[in-house]
């Protein structure tokens, strides 16, 4: 929402914190550096967002990228393709459709679904990398773990589902409209319960999560250099897929680190409890809603990151994107010579000329198949 102007005017760099009361968080209003930053530069980003995880779900979901890895990271990209629509729709919340009420949308109904997303989104990325790690573990077996399953993949993400659901139903109950017809806090935002929640929150889905994936990042790179050194000495350049793999996984979960922490530290919902103890004030300064500025810029980023890393390090999602929008013709004339041998006696030669069009190549290969079917009859 801009620098925050509570219910005077920021003038001159004079900034000042009447009482709030019991929190009238959305009736600060923005700034022209603030809509141009939530209004323009956001939205811009959040539909390539839109377009290239579009692209990317379709790619993942091929039947030749069918393995357990591509179902987590089809997750991750649907992950990003909501997250791009609603951070889309939260910076116009809070920018240029700020003053068509549009508010009540980023607090009551915004606010428990991006908490979903990006909490899929966590998970998601932990079981690919977990997944990984799993497939990478013992480089001597040639079976496959059981773990590394498409179904287990598909099972596990709809647990996840129902879990990132049922964890954010919370954040239904902390906003509400007051007969003025103002956003405020209800009494469960500054409850206890809610302040415990919170800090369950951020050390399961933050801090416990980091954790875990800077572990398994670290144990991607380490397998990745000792691959290199191995084909170094061996002059050997097999299985270059799953370096490539491997290297974009490192790379999202570096992303994704970097823009999940200080989003989680700064957002309306927590940084209240987290931060600041329970002072309003403190939590609406000019200060840390610049951070959330550029925590939104770096969440719209975020989202964009996945399709530039699978087209510029994973050759197998390359080639599928370009198979997928590729149509091969063959424009020729096809000549089937067709010898019916009846009684000793040899037929006449028959040339079946197939008119010049193009088809798709698995089109094509039906019709020569039944074509030949039908004369060799």
């Amino acid at each position: 929402m801009g620098y925050i102007e509570f219910f005077t005017k920021y003038v001159f760099g004079d900034f000042t914190v009447p009482d709030r009361g019991d929190g009238n968080v959305w009736k600060d209003e923005p700034t022209l550096k603030g809509t141009i930053i939530y209004s323009v530069i956001v939205p811009i980003l959040c539909v390539f967002g839109v377009f290239a995880n579009a692209l990317c779900l379709m790619v993942l979901r091929k039947a030749k990228l069918s393995a357990s890895v591509y179902t987590y990271l089809s997750v991750l990209a649907l992950v990003d393709l909501m997250g791009s629509i609603l951070l889309l729709l939260a910076g116009l919340s809070n920018g240029a459709l700020w003053y068509e009420g549009w508010g009540y949308w980023d607090a009551l109904v915004g606010v428990p679904l991006q908490g979903t997303v990006n909490c899929l989104g966590v998970c998601a990325v932990i079981f690919v990398m977990i997944d990984r790690v799993t497939y990478l573990w013992d480089s001597h077996s040639c079976a496959k773990p059981p773990f590394c399953d498409p179904l287990v993949a598909r099972k596990v993400m709809g647990i996840c589902f129902f879990v990132s659901v049922l964890v954010n139903v919370p954040y239904c109950f902390i906003f509400r409209a007051d007969r003025e017809g103002h956003l405020v806090n209800t009494p469960f935002f500054d409850s206890r319960e809610y302040g415990i929640y919170n800090w369950c929150y951020f050390i399961i889905f933050c801090i416990i999560s980091s954790i875990i994936l800077i572990m398994g990042n670290g144990f991607l790179i380490f397998t990745l250099k000792k691959a290199e050194i191995k084909n170094a000495k061996l002059n050997c350049k097999k299985r270059m897929d799953h370096r490539h793999l491997t290297t974009v996984l490192i790379m999202i979960i570096l992303v994704f680190l970097l823009a999940i922490i200080p989003t989680n530290l700064t957002s309306r919902t927590s940084a209240i409890n987290i931060l600041f103890h329970g002072d309003h004030y403190k939590a609406h300064t000019k200060e840390v809603e610049i951070v959330r500025q550029v925590c939104a810029l770096i969440g719209a980023i975020n989202f964009n990151a996945n399709f530039v890393l699978y087209y510029v390090f994973c050759p197998c999602f390359y080639k599928a994107m370009m198979l997928m929008f590729r149509r091969k013709k063959r424009v020729s004339k096809v000549e089937v010579n067709v010898y019916i041998l009846e009684g000793g006696v040899k037929g006449e030669k028959e040339i079946i000329g197939v008119s010049e069009r193009g088809f798709d190549t698995e089109d094509l290969e039906d019709k020569e198949r039944t074509l030949n079917t039908l004369y060799l009859k």
